[in-house]
């Protein structure tokens, strides 16, 4: 078996980068070369089917040829509700859109981009609203690192118990 990872997109092809949570979905996409990140508006979450359906709009309008997913662990590495429901998330996603899904670790990734922020000296008012599209960001970089022979090591798709 192949590394998906080193699947070649087809030319003009985007990567998505999504980071799921209960409230909101961060957003991010690649440029068709697959060097340059930026974060999208982040979609509200409440609603999966909706969520899916507006994702996989987003994926068709956009080129998209692959998502990355951030699958949130614990320190220990062990997976717990949200991982849970971000694979089932990712599993809806796959169905509706057909496209290669792989998770990434996404340990400490919303911390990171906090901090960053802070450090920035941003208010408060413009840290609202930017942290989950910056988080997907950084989880996309992460994957484009991943590809590109550095980075960190990806989870497999595990498809959840039934």
């Amino acid at each position: 078996m192949s590394d998906p990872v080193a699947k070649p997109l087809s030319k003009g092809q985007r990567i998505l980068g999504l980071d799921y949570g209960t409230v909101r979905l961060g957003v991010a996409i690649s440029d068709p070369t697959g060097t340059v990140v930026r974060p999208l508006p982040p979609m509200p979450a409440k609603d999966r089917g909706a969520l899916v359906k507006q994702v996989a709009e987003l994926c068709q309008a956009q080129g998209v040829g692959e998502i990355v997913l951030g699958l949130p662990r614990h320190m220990n590495g062990s997976e717990g509700d949200s991982a849970k429901q971000t694979r089932v998330f990712g599993e809806a996603l796959l169905k509706r859109t057909g496209l290669p899904l792989h998770y990434l670790d996404e340990r400490l990734t919303t911390a990171a981009v906090q901090r960053t922020m802070l450090e920035a000296d941003m208010s408060r008012a413009d840290r609202k609203g930017k942290v989950d599209g910056l988080a997907a960001a950084l989880i996309l970089e992460t994957w484009l690192a991943r590809k590109a022979g550095g980075g960190l090591p990806v989870i497999p798709p595990i498809p959840p118990a039934p």
